[in-house]
C-alpha cells in the first residue's frame, strides 16, 4: 500500500497568492484596516463588466505604531517587499518611524504584477471616517473589509487629483448606463 504524499497540502499554501496571505495575516492579527480606492469599489461591483482596472490595491491602516507594526509581520510573512519613497523599509524598526506618513507604503514581489499600497492618510477623511460601517466581504476564504462604496467615492472626490476626477466621470457614467 502506498503512502499519502504531504506535497498536495504545502502546495495550498504556496498557490495563494501574496497579497491574499498579506490580507488575512491583517484579519488573523485583528489589525484595523479598510481596503479603499478602484480595488475597494470593485468589490461593490454588480457583475464582471462593472469591475475597472488598477495598478495597486489601496490598503489604509489605522494610522499608529501597533498596526504598522502587525502589518510589517503580515507583509514580512506573506513574502512581501517593502519600500517607502523608494527605499527598502528592512526592519520593524523603520516601519514604525514611518507612523502618520502622507506617502504609502508599497508592498510588492515579483510574484504578483500589482502592488499594495498601505496608505496612513487620506485627504480629508479619518481612518475612522473610512472604517466605521465597513462591509466585509470573502475573497479566497479570507475575510476582507472593505470601506462603504459612498465613502470610497467621497475620498475620491475630497482627494482633488486629475486621476480620480476621471474615473468618476466613467464609474458615474456606468451607473446610470445600470439604472436605465
Amino acid at each position: 500500500m502506498r503512502k499519502k504524499s504531504s506535497a498536495k497540502k504545502s502546495w495550498r499554501r504556496i498557490d495563494r497568492h501574496p497579497a491574499f496571505r498579506f490580507l488575512e495575516g491583517l484579519w488573523r492579527n485583528n489589525v484595523p484596516y479598510v481596503i479603499i480606492g478602484v480595488t475597494g469599489l470593485n468589490y461593490y461591483a454588480l457583475s464582471p463588466g462593472r469591475v475597472y482596472g488598477t495598478q495597486d490595491i489601496d490598503v489604509f491602516v489605522k494610522p499608529d505604531s501597533d498596526a504598522l507594526r502587525d502589518a510589517y509581520r503580515a507583509a514580512v510573512n506573506a513574502g512581501l517587499d517593502i519600500s517607502h519613497q523608494g527605499k527598502p523599509v528592512t526592519s520593524m524598526k523603520k516601519m514604525v518611524k514611518i507612523a502618520g506618513s502622507t506617502t504609502p507604503v508599497v508592498l510588492s514581489s515579483s510574484l504578483i504584477y500589482l502592488t499594495i499600497d498601505l496608505i496612513q492618510s487620506v485627504t480629508g477623511m479619518s481612518f475612522e471616517d473610512l472604517y466605521r460601517g465597513h462591509s466585509v466581504f470573502r475573497t479566497d476564504g479570507i475575510p476582507v473589509r472593505v470601506a462603504a462604496r459612498e465613502k470610497i467615492i467621497g475620498s475620491k472626490i475630497l482627494a482633488g487629483r486629475e486621476k480620480d476626477e476621471a474615473f468618476l466621470k466613467i464609474y458615474r457614467a456606468g451607473i446610470r448606463r445600470k439604472s436605465r
